[in-house]
């Protein structure tokens, strides 16, 4: 997803989103400080087992082990144009796409902050199903997990001009 290249009603829908799922969490600050704290984990955070990351000002647990190959596979589908994983049937990745979407759409996950007197935190999934033959990584997943901090707070400061 390429924020700036959205329509002004799809920028303001996602960063009211974003900003909805922040204030269940407690602050921007203690959001982004979580976020930074992501990306300066190594291994990636996803492929942790147990299935859970710890960061200064929260946490997130999710329900199942994610392997590398399958976080390889959703790198691969946030860098490309096309971010719907089921592609056409006859494309060559399509039975490893299928399998990643069978295999991470039952996971669930809860990201909560540090101090309880904050919020209550929030959960996501993976996915987002728009119908039968379109399923796209959730913007959630998507701002936790890959996006840079730079377009997290671009499109949390973005202003309809």
């Amino acid at each position: 997803m390429i924020f700036k290249e959205l329509s002004i009603q799809n920028k303001l829908k996602l960063q009211q989103q974003l900003i909805n799922e922040i204030e269940k969490f407690g602050s921007i600050n203690s959001f982004l400080k979580l976020l930074e704290n992501i990306r300066a984990s190594t291994p990636h955070p996803l492929i942790s087992s147990p299935a859970k990351f710890n960061g200064e000002s929260g946490f997130i647990q999710w329900n199942k082990t994610i392997f590398k190959d399958k976080l390889i596979v959703l790198s691969q589908i946030f860098n490309s144009k096309n971010k719907n994983i089921l592609p056409n049937e006859k494309e060559k990745n399509y039975k490893k796409y299928l399998n990643v979407s069978k295999t991470l759409s039952p996971i669930l996950f809860i990201v909560k902050p540090k101090l309880r007197d904050l919020g209550d935190g929030f959960e996501f999934g993976v996915f987002d199903y728009e119908n039968d033959i379109a399923v796209n990584i959730s913007f959630i997943f998507q701002v936790v997990f890959f996006m840079k901090l730079i377009e997290v707070k671009q499109i949390l400061n973005y202003k309809n001009d």
